[in-house]
């Protein structure tokens, strides 16, 4: 993904993406990232466990599965997600 260091804000809503997330997002430092409206498939959380900046995700509208309670209730994350399980 590239040398993001100063980026705080991540929007890839409504893009039509699928697939898993790539192993290279644990390495973001956001404090938003928004998800919400694509194809994305598996747990999202298998690939952001690092994500310790966060305020704030959308996951909503995607095939994501598996279970996110706890994950991220120490940070106080706000989330807002459709989680098949």
């Amino acid at each position: 993904m590239g040398d993001l260091e100063f980026l705080v804000d991540l929007n890839l809503s409504h893009n039509a993406f699928s697939g898993t997330l790539p192993s290279e997002m644990n390495q973001l430092s956001v404090r938003k990232l928004h998800l919400s409206h694509n194809q994305f498939t598996g747990n999202p959380f298998n690939n952001l466990p690092k994500l310790y900046s966060l305020t704030e995700i959308l996951l909503d509208n995607n095939l994501f599965e598996g279970d996110i309670i706890g994950l991220y209730e120490a940070n106080q994350v706000q989330i807002s997600q459709s989680i098949s399980q």
